[in-house]
C-alpha cells in the first residue's frame, strides 16, 4: 500500500507589507538569479513599492569583481557585518535550494530582516500569505487563499491557482502551472512548463521534469518526467 502523502510546511506566511524608508538592499548571490532578483527590486522601487535607496550585492565568488549586472559587489558574505540592521534589507538571491535555504537561516540567525521581492507586473490574489525571501517574478501569478512558505521562487509566468500550499525553499520554474488546491513539499522543483493537475500533493524533496504532467499524488522523494510523470530510475 502506497504511503500516505505528509509533506512538511513551515508556519503560515504573511501577506508582505510595502517596504517603505531609505534602506540598503543586500542580496546574498551576485549570479544570474542574484541579478534577476535585483532587476525586481528596482522594478519595485521604480513602482513606488519599495523605498530602498541602494541595491548592493554580496558574494564571496565575486571576490575580484566590482560590480555584477550594474550593481556593485562590497564583498564576501561575512561583509553583512558592516552594515547597520537597523538599516538595511536583506534578499537571498540563489538559485540552488538548499544553499538558499542554508544562507537565508544563517542571515536571519544575524538579526537582519528578510523581505519579500514581488514584481510590479505579478498578479496576487487576495487572500494570498507569502513567506520569508521569496521571489514571484514578471507574470507570475499567485490566487486567492494560496499560501507560500519562506524563500520560495515563483519564476516568470508561473501560475500558482487558489488555495495551493507550497513548502519552503520550493522553486517553481518558468511557465509552471498548478491547479487549484495542489499541495508541494519543501525544497522541490517544478520544472519549466510542468503541470500539476488540481488536488494533487507533492512530497518534500520532488523534482518535477519540465514539460511532465503530475496526475497523481507523489509520496517518495526523487525525479519525475514525463506525462503523466513517473519517477525516473536512478
Amino acid at each position: 500500500m502506497a504511503r500516505p502523502f505528509l509533506p512538511s510546511f513551515a508556519e503560515p506566511a504573511r501577506r508582505p507589507k510595502r517596504i517603505s524608508g531609505a534602506r540598503t538592499l543586500v542580496i546574498f548571490g551576485a549570479g544570474g538569479h542574484g541579478r534577476v532578483a535585483a532587476d525586481c527590486a528596482e522594478a519595485m522601487r521604480e513602482a513606488s513599492r519599495a523605498g530602498w535607496r541602494e541595491v548592493v550585492f554580496l558574494d564571496p565568488g565575486y571576490k575580484d569583481v566590482k560590480e555584477s549586472g550594474r550593481w556593485p559587489v562590497r564583498g564576501p558574505d561575512d561583509a553583512i557585518g558592516d552594515f547597520d540592521q537597523d538599516a538595511t534589507d536583506c534578499f537571498v538571491g540563489i538559485g540552488d535550494n538548499a544553499v538558499r535555504r542554508r544562507v537565508q537561516e544563517r542571515v536571519a540567525g544575524l538579526g537582519f530582516r528578510l523581505v519579500v521581492l514581488i514584481h510590479p507586473h505579478a498578479t496576487l490574489g487576495s487572500a494570498a500569505a507569502i513567506g520569508d525571501g521569496t521571489l514571484v517574478m514578471p507574470r507570475a501569478v499567485i490566487n486567492f487563499g494560496a499560501t507560500l512558505g519562506d524563500g520560495v521562487i515563483v519564476n516568470t509566468g508561473a501560475i500558482v491557482e487558489h488555495d495551493c500550499q507550497i513548502g519552503s525553499w520550493t522553486h517553481l520554474a518558468p511557465a509552471s502551472v498548478l491547479g487549484g488546491d495542489v499541495k508541494v513539499g519543501e525544497r522541490c522543483l517544478v520544472g519549466i512548463g510542468a503541470q500539476v493537475l488540481p488536488g494533487v500533493g507533492i512530497c518534500d524533496d520532488a523534482v518535477i521534469g519540465g514539460g511532465a504532467t503530475v496526475a497523481r499524488s507523489i509520496a517518495d522523494p526523487g525525479s519525475y518526467a514525463g506525462t503523466p510523470a513517473r519517477r525516473i530510475k536512478s
